[in-house]
Protein backbone atom coordinates (compact mmCIF):
# COMPACT_ATOMS: atom_id res chain seq x y z
CA UNK A 1 0.00 0.00 0.00
CA UNK A 2 2.81 2.47 1.03
CA UNK A 3 4.59 1.68 -2.42
CA UNK A 4 1.46 2.19 -4.31
CA UNK A 5 0.22 5.48 -2.58
CA UNK A 6 3.93 7.30 -2.38
CA UNK A 7 6.14 5.44 -5.60
CA UNK A 8 4.83 8.14 -8.00
CA UNK A 9 6.05 10.64 -5.76
CA UNK A 10 9.20 8.88 -5.25
CA UNK A 11 8.62 8.90 -1.73
CA UNK A 12 7.91 5.33 -0.83
CA UNK A 13 10.97 4.83 1.28
CA UNK A 14 10.18 7.97 3.27
CA UNK A 15 6.56 6.81 4.14
CA UNK A 16 7.57 3.40 4.85
CA UNK A 17 9.58 4.89 7.40
CA UNK A 18 6.57 6.79 8.34
CA UNK A 19 4.37 3.81 8.67
CA UNK A 20 7.13 1.78 10.80
CA UNK A 21 7.49 4.28 13.17
CA UNK A 22 11.20 3.86 12.14
CA UNK A 23 12.60 7.47 13.16
CA UNK A 24 16.14 6.99 12.81
CA UNK A 25 15.83 6.09 9.28
CA UNK A 26 13.33 8.77 8.90
CA UNK A 27 15.84 11.41 9.94
CA UNK A 28 18.47 10.34 7.82
CA UNK A 29 16.15 10.40 5.05
CA UNK A 30 15.12 14.09 5.47
CA UNK A 31 18.55 14.99 6.18
CA UNK A 32 19.25 13.69 3.55
CA UNK A 33 17.05 15.97 1.48
CA UNK A 34 13.69 14.15 2.03
CA UNK A 35 10.59 16.16 2.62
CA UNK A 36 8.03 15.93 5.64
CA UNK A 37 5.57 17.60 3.49
CA UNK A 38 5.54 15.52 0.97
CA UNK A 39 2.55 14.25 -0.86
CA UNK A 40 1.21 10.66 -2.09
CA UNK A 41 -1.88 9.97 -4.59
CA UNK A 42 -4.48 11.97 -4.23
CA UNK A 43 -2.53 14.50 -2.19
CA UNK A 44 -2.12 12.29 0.87
CA UNK A 45 0.10 14.21 3.21
CA UNK A 46 2.74 11.92 4.80
CA UNK A 47 0.89 13.38 8.32
CA UNK A 48 -2.11 12.10 7.37
CA UNK A 49 -0.44 9.13 6.26
CA UNK A 50 0.90 8.28 9.62
CA UNK A 51 -2.50 8.87 11.04
CA UNK A 52 -4.23 6.78 8.85
CA UNK A 53 -1.06 4.09 9.90
CA UNK A 54 -1.53 4.29 13.95
CA UNK A 55 2.03 5.63 13.67
CA UNK A 56 2.55 7.94 16.31
CA UNK A 57 6.41 8.05 16.32
CA UNK A 58 6.25 8.64 12.76
CA UNK A 59 3.64 11.28 13.56
CA UNK A 60 5.79 13.27 15.73
CA UNK A 61 9.17 12.58 13.98
CA UNK A 62 7.23 14.62 10.86
CA UNK A 63 6.08 17.30 12.92
CA UNK A 64 9.95 17.73 14.64
CA UNK A 65 11.47 17.61 11.29
CA UNK A 66 8.32 20.89 10.53
CA UNK A 67 5.21 18.81 8.30
CA UNK A 68 2.67 21.10 8.37
CA UNK A 69 -0.27 20.08 9.46
CA UNK A 70 -2.16 22.88 7.41
CA UNK A 71 -1.15 21.09 4.11
CA UNK A 72 -4.56 19.40 2.27
CA UNK A 73 -5.34 16.57 -0.08
CA UNK A 74 -6.74 16.68 -2.68
CA UNK A 75 -10.17 16.99 -1.15
CA UNK A 76 -9.30 19.80 1.03
CA UNK A 77 -8.71 17.44 3.75
CA UNK A 78 -5.87 18.69 6.36
CA UNK A 79 -4.03 16.56 8.95
CA UNK A 80 -6.41 18.13 11.34
CA UNK A 81 -9.23 16.78 9.70
CA UNK A 82 -7.85 13.33 9.53
CA UNK A 83 -7.05 13.55 13.12
CA UNK A 84 -10.65 14.40 14.05
CA UNK A 85 -11.83 10.99 12.47
CA UNK A 86 -9.35 8.92 13.55
CA UNK A 87 -10.42 6.31 16.48
CA UNK A 88 -7.29 7.35 18.07
CA UNK A 89 -7.38 10.08 20.41
CA UNK A 90 -3.70 10.74 20.22
CA UNK A 91 -3.19 12.60 16.65
CA UNK A 92 -5.91 15.19 17.31
CA UNK A 93 -4.71 16.28 20.78
CA UNK A 94 -1.00 16.39 20.10
CA UNK A 95 -1.98 18.74 16.91
CA UNK A 96 -4.14 20.65 19.50
CA UNK A 97 -1.90 21.03 22.65
CA UNK A 98 0.64 22.16 19.78
CA UNK A 99 -1.46 25.09 18.78
CA UNK A 100 -2.87 23.94 15.88
CA UNK A 101 -6.15 26.18 15.18
CA UNK A 102 -9.35 23.93 16.05
CA UNK A 103 -11.50 26.13 12.84
CA UNK A 104 -9.16 25.13 10.21
CA UNK A 105 -10.72 25.12 7.03
CA UNK A 106 -10.87 22.19 4.51
CA UNK A 107 -9.67 23.82 1.16
CA UNK A 108 -12.19 22.56 -0.89
CA UNK A 109 -15.16 22.77 0.97
CA UNK A 110 -14.34 24.90 4.18
CA UNK A 111 -15.91 22.38 6.61
CA UNK A 112 -13.93 22.67 9.64
CA UNK A 113 -12.41 19.61 11.27
CA UNK A 114 -15.31 19.32 13.93
CA UNK A 115 -17.57 18.15 10.78
CA UNK A 116 -15.09 15.47 10.38
CA UNK A 117 -15.64 14.34 13.84
CA UNK A 118 -19.07 14.45 13.74
CA UNK A 119 -19.36 12.29 10.25
CA UNK A 120 -17.19 10.25 12.16
CA UNK A 121 -19.31 10.17 15.45
CA UNK A 122 -16.06 10.62 17.15
CA UNK A 123 -18.02 12.29 20.57
CA UNK A 124 -14.37 12.31 22.03
CA UNK A 125 -12.86 14.22 19.36
CA UNK A 126 -16.32 16.87 18.91
CA UNK A 127 -15.64 17.54 22.90
CA UNK A 128 -11.90 17.81 21.99
CA UNK A 129 -12.49 20.16 19.28
CA UNK A 130 -14.86 22.26 21.68
CA UNK A 131 -12.76 23.06 24.63
CA UNK A 132 -9.85 24.24 21.73
CA UNK A 133 -12.20 26.78 20.52
CA UNK A 134 -13.82 24.87 17.68
CA UNK A 135 -16.57 27.80 16.11
CA UNK A 136 -20.21 26.13 16.35
CA UNK A 137 -21.19 29.24 13.96
CA UNK A 138 -18.62 27.96 11.29
CA UNK A 139 -20.09 27.13 8.01
CA UNK A 140 -18.86 25.24 4.81
CA UNK A 141 -19.06 26.68 1.46
CA UNK A 142 -22.89 25.38 1.33
CA UNK A 143 -23.67 27.20 4.77
CA UNK A 144 -23.99 24.32 6.72
CA UNK A 145 -23.25 24.94 10.42
CA UNK A 146 -22.01 21.78 12.66
CA UNK A 147 -25.50 22.06 14.05
CA UNK A 148 -27.26 21.43 10.69
CA UNK A 149 -24.78 18.61 9.99
CA UNK A 150 -25.46 17.03 13.51
CA UNK A 151 -29.29 17.52 12.51
CA UNK A 152 -29.01 15.49 9.00
CA UNK A 153 -26.85 12.40 10.58
CA UNK A 154 -29.71 12.71 13.15
CA UNK A 155 -26.93 12.67 16.21
CA UNK A 156 -29.60 14.00 18.12
CA UNK A 157 -26.51 13.77 21.48
CA UNK A 158 -25.01 16.57 19.14
CA UNK A 159 -27.94 18.56 18.29
CA UNK A 160 -28.63 18.86 22.00
CA UNK A 161 -24.80 19.56 23.24
CA UNK A 162 -24.78 22.37 21.11
CA UNK A 163 -27.83 23.77 21.46
CA UNK A 164 -26.69 24.07 25.09
CA UNK A 165 -23.50 25.37 24.21
CA UNK A 166 -24.60 28.41 21.72
CA UNK A 167 -25.13 27.37 18.63
CA UNK A 168 -27.69 29.24 16.77
CA UNK A 169 -31.02 27.31 16.27
CA UNK A 170 -31.90 30.23 13.70
CA UNK A 171 -29.28 29.73 11.80
CA UNK A 172 -29.84 28.70 7.63
CA UNK A 173 -28.04 26.81 4.90
CA UNK A 174 -27.88 27.52 1.24
CA UNK A 175 -31.15 25.58 0.59
CA UNK A 176 -32.87 27.77 3.23
CA UNK A 177 -32.66 25.03 5.63
CA UNK A 178 -32.50 25.14 9.65
CA UNK A 179 -31.22 22.48 11.79
CA UNK A 180 -35.46 20.99 12.73
CA UNK A 181 -35.80 20.65 8.89
CA UNK A 182 -32.87 18.25 8.67
CA UNK A 183 -33.87 16.96 12.21
CA UNK A 184 -37.61 15.94 11.30
CA UNK A 185 -37.02 14.62 8.16
CA UNK A 186 -37.51 11.40 9.33
CA UNK A 187 -40.37 9.53 11.07
CA UNK A 188 -40.69 10.62 14.96
CA UNK A 189 -42.37 7.72 15.96
CA UNK A 190 -39.52 5.16 14.68
CA UNK A 191 -36.71 6.97 17.36
CA UNK A 192 -36.43 5.09 20.77
CA UNK A 193 -34.27 4.83 23.59
CA UNK A 194 -31.82 7.88 23.84
CA UNK A 195 -32.48 9.45 20.71
CA UNK A 196 -36.07 10.01 21.47
CA UNK A 197 -35.38 11.16 25.06
CA UNK A 198 -32.44 13.45 23.06
CA UNK A 199 -35.73 14.89 20.78
CA UNK A 200 -37.89 15.58 23.57
CA UNK A 201 -35.36 17.10 25.29
CA UNK A 202 -34.76 19.71 22.07
CA UNK A 203 -38.22 20.24 22.05
CA UNK A 204 -38.34 21.07 25.68
CA UNK A 205 -35.11 23.38 24.89
CA UNK A 206 -37.20 25.38 21.73
CA UNK A 207 -39.89 26.32 23.83
CA UNK A 208 -38.11 27.40 27.32
CA UNK A 209 -36.32 29.46 24.77
CA UNK A 210 -39.72 30.53 22.77
CA UNK A 211 -38.32 29.62 19.66
CA UNK A 212 -41.22 27.75 17.97
CA UNK A 213 -40.79 24.05 16.42
CA UNK A 214 -41.75 24.33 12.71
CA UNK A 215 -45.14 23.39 10.93
CA UNK A 216 -45.16 20.34 10.10
CA UNK A 217 -42.11 19.08 12.40
CA UNK A 218 -43.97 18.09 15.77
CA UNK A 219 -46.01 15.05 16.42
Amino acid sequence: MTQKIFAASGNAQLAEAVREGDTQLLRELIAAGGNPNAQGEHGTTLLQWAIRSGSRSGFDALLKAGADYRRHDEAGASALHTAAESSSEYFLERLLADGADANTPNAVNRAPPLFSALKARRQDNIERLLRAGADLGAADRQGGTALLLAAQINDTASVLAFLKAGADPHARDRAGATFQRYLYMGDERLLKGEAKRDLNAIQDWLRAHHIAIEDGVQS
